[in-house]
């Protein structure tokens, strides 16, 4: 993906001896990926992949939020404000305004959609939109991050290595907007189970993991407890395996002396761990 979609030259670079990877799996297939890695006490996230057929599941967004997450558990932070003037900004510009809601165009399938602290300028890669009439931001955020918007948007994205959504798509999106008292209640209702459905996409893909998993890894148990005679309760009175081979191998021998069966040329040699070896006949 890094080579035929997004141009790398490598697959592999000198970061990846310093980065954390993290990856997504469905069952034993892995379909998303993301790495981050410290330098200088300043924390940088980076080659973000999805499979194209997993791109409207939000994987991009979760993997990534998952790397921020483990980011502040290390101590990482925001550590400062800079205005256009002092990053020295090239190119076109949009003008927002605080409350403004920012939708990135680039790679939409991440989710990177927010309600903006301050005024400020972007990129032409950023769709600013604008509520009037009290309408809830946070409603509008919720819609743009629902399925059917997204699903909708990476269906019509343009370019491979870098997908995109065009500006027109953005500002001819049609939007239902129920009464404010509503708007209110939804936004509430998605706060409210936000977590127990974070707390169930773990665990349904642990549970996958699980169901991919459990058949090779019983299978494997079931073979070791058969090797260790462990399936059956053991009688102690049984007689050892040794003796049991020294009579099977008594028995082969007197029926070859009565000429029932040939002796097989071929023998087999066991070796022991002190490398002396013993030989068996058939």
């Amino acid at each position: 993906m890094f080579i035929n979609e997004q141009g790398f030259q490598e697959e592999f670079d000198e970061l990846d001896g310093i980065s954390n990877h993290l990856v997504t799996f469905d069952g034993n297939k892995p379909c998303a990926t993301v790495r981050f890695y410290e330098q200088d006490g300043i924390y940088y996230i980076g080659r973000l992949a999805v499979l194209k057929e997993y791109r409207s599941k939000h994987l991009g967004a979760k993997i990534v939020n998952e790397a921020e997450k483990i980011i502040k558990e290390k101590g990482g932070r925001l550590l400062e404000h800079k205005t256009v003037d002092e990053r020295k900004a090239v190119g076109d510009k949009t003008v927002f305004a605080k409350g403004d809601i920012l939708y990135s165009k680039l790679r939409p399938y991440l989710l990177k959609i927010l309600i903006a602290p301050d005024d400020g300028i972007c990129t032409p890669e950023i769709v600013p939109f604008r509520v009037y009439g009290g309408i809830n931001p946070n409603y509008i955020v919720n819609y743009l991050k629902s399925p059917y918007v997204d699903n909708l948007i990476n269906s019509i994205t343009n370019g491979v290595k870098m997908p995109r959504v065009g500006t027109e798509t953005m500002t001819t999106l049609l939007v239902p907007i129920p009464p404010l008292d509503e708007q209110r209640r939804i936004v509430e209702k998605i706060d409210e189970v936000a977590a127990a459905v974070s707390a169930y996409d773990v665990a349904c893909q642990k549970t996958e993991t699980l169901n991919s998993t459990f058949p090779e890894a019983i299978k494997k148990s079931i073979l070791q407890e058969a090797v260790q005679g462990k399936l059956v309760p053991q009688d102690p009175s049984d007689e050892p395996a040794e003796a049991l081979l020294k009579r099977i191998r008594a028995e082969k021998q007197r029926i070859i002396k009565e000429g029932k069966i040939k002796k097989d040329k071929h023998e087999s040699v066991i070796f022991r761990r002190d490398n002396v070896a013993r030989n068996y006949t058939q």
